[in-house]
Formats: structure tokens, C-alpha cells, sequence
């Protein structure tokens, strides 16, 4: 069975995203060349980027996943892309077959909200959603919800499951922020990445957060850790980005130099994740309406 189409956003809230994107546009270009906050991006891997083709993608075959925000790259279902739309959605995770794009299972979260989704990852067998969107810049919390991966036939498509979802709530020590990434890092502390200004927060704990690195780039639309020690991948509306650590100490990684890992240019880039080899992964965009594309990278 397949789900409701659903109900078209608020005015309020298409103008503010209007706004984001406009912004996106104009950090494109600067004095002296390309930029993306204060970092210069060189010019070679912009145009390596424009000129990229979609030879390695897959099609979502279900046209309601419209909108998708944040993806994982499923750990105990092979072959399985986790996915989301971005606010208006129901609490639904949606498991997408990699080698044609069918889906395969709607996974509500009971007990859970989709205020305004905009990341997920997987990190020691469990799925966590980021409810951290914030356009407007009003919301005095944000949460982050969980559920242990479930099990899925890779045969049968338009499975139905339901799962409760573990909560947990966060605020910024100064006020509000807009923040579309979410990612775990290696001793399994859920990192909130703001979109406007890089920040990187430690969203551990039950306290305000904690800031503890700044990217130094903006319009930050998802993020992932990289397994077996590969760093982390930054999406940003034009470039994936992919930060190595130095030796064994992974906080090093947040001073590493950002490189470009190759990826065509997508309308509305919002979701980046790192399959489990550590060297490849998959982005994906917004599409408004249109057939949303699964993008293999490699790095």
C-alpha cells in the first residue's frame, strides 16, 4: 500500500526556504572567484562538478519521496538505501532497493513528530533522524529520535512497519539555529552541524550543547562519518566534501582541509551518506516534484 501524497507546505515556510536558496545562489560567487562561506573553492572542481555525468544513479521509483532530506546506507539489509522526506511528511522512514530504486518498506516512528526532518544516519545498529530544521529560526528545541534498524524482505516491496521511537530533546546555548546534518561519530556522540555557519555541536546529553568545532563553510545540508576510519563526508548545496582525521585522534578531523569528492551538480543537494566500505557513498536531492536521483560517489 502505498502512502498519501502530502499536503503542500505553508507559505510562511516556502518563503523562508525560497530565501535559502536564494542565499545559496548568491555564496556561489564572490570577489576573485567561487566561494561557499570564507573558504575559496577552487575553481577546477566546480567545473569538474558541472560537467559530471549521472552515469551511476538510480531513479526512486515512488513518486510521493519527492523531498528527501537525509539518507543511511543500511547496515543489516544489503543492497538498502534509508531515506526521508523534509517537513510535511509523515514520521516515516522510507527502505529504498539500491539496484532499481523501488520501495520496499514505510517505517513509521510512533511517538515521534516530523516537524521539520532534515538528516538521519545509522550508528551501532540504529537509525537516527534529525527533527532539526529551523528556517524561521524559532523553535526553542530541537530532537533527535532513534530506532534499532529493523529486518526487511529485499523481495517483497511496500512493506508496512511500525517502531517507537527512543527522543531525545537539544538546545543551542545562544538562541536558536537552522541546522540541516546530523552524524555520529566513532565513540557514538550525535553531532549537529548548523547550515548557515558550520558550527559542529555535541548534542550528548541532556544540557544546552556543546560547540565544538567550526567548519568554516555555510549552507551545510547533510553530513556523515565515513566507517573504518575515513573521516567525515559535508554536503553543501554545490559541493560533498570529505574531511580526513589525522592519525587516530578523529576530533583532528574538524582542522583538515576540505577535498572535493566528485559529484554532479543536483538542484536542491540535501543528503549525503557513506556506504560501509568507506570509500563510496550516495547523495540526493530535492527534486519538487519530479523523480528524485540515488547519485554513487567515490572518493
Amino acid at each position: 500500500m502505498r502512502q498519501p501524497r502530502r499536503s503542500r507546505p505553508s507559505l510562511p515556510y516556502r518563503l523562508a526556504r525560497a530565501v535559502v536558496r536564494l542565499a545559496a545562489v548568491i555564496a556561489l560567487f564572490g570577489a576573485g572567484g567561487l566561494f561557499v562561506a570564507h573558504r575559496p573553492v577552487p575553481f577546477l572542481p566546480f567545473a569538474r562538478a558541472a560537467a559530471a555525468e549521472l552515469t551511476q544513479s538510480v531513479t526512486i521509483k515512488d513518486g510521493s519521496l519527492s523531498e528527501i532530506s537525509g539518507c543511511a546506507v543500511s547496515v543489516r539489509n544489503p543492497g538498502v538505501l534509508w531515506v526521508h522526506n523534509d517537513s510535511g511528511d509523515e514520521p516515516n522512514l522510507y527502505a529504498i532497493r539500491l539496484s532499481d530504486g523501488v520501495l520496499l518498506a514505510t517505517v513509521r516512528l510512533t511517538g515521534a513528530k516530523a516537524k521539520d526532518w532534515e538528516d538521519m544516519t545509522i550508528s551501532n545498529g540504529r537509525l537516527l533522524v534529525g527533527d532539526i530544521g529551523d528556517n524561521a529560526g524559532t523553535r526553542k528545541s530541537v530532537r533527535i529520535y532513534s530506532v534499532t534498524e529493523p529486518t526487511i524482505s529485499l523481495l517483497k516491496p511496500d512493506q508496512i512497519l511500525s517502531l517507537k521511537a527512543v527522543t531525545t530533546s537539544h538546545t543551542y546555548p545562544s538562541g536558536p539555529r537552522d541546522a540541516e546534518a546530523l552524524l555520529v561519530d566513532p565513540a557514538g556522540v550525535p553531532l549537529i552541524i548548523d547550515k548557515l555557519t558550520g558550527g559542529v555541536w555535541n548534542a550528548s546529553g541532556s544540557g544546552p550543547m556543546e560547540k565544538v568545532a567550526n567548519l568554516g563553510v555555510s549552507l551545510v545540508t547533510g553530513a556523515d562519518l565515513i566507517p573504518r576510519g575515513g573521516g567525515v563526508l559535508v554536503r553543501t548545496y554545490p559541493f560533498v566534501y570529505r574531511l580526513q582525521p589525522t592519525g587516530a585522534v578523529f576530533s583532528t578531523v574538524w582542522k583538515s582541509t576540505l577535498s572535493t569528492v566528485p559529484s554532479p551538480l543536483l538542484p536542491q543537494a540535501e543528503a549525503v551518506c557513506a556506504g560501509p566500505d568507506g570509500s563510496t557513498g550516495y547523495t540526493l536531492s530535492e527534486a519538487r516534484g519530479k523523480p528524485v536521483r540515488i547519485v554513487a560517489i567515490r572518493w
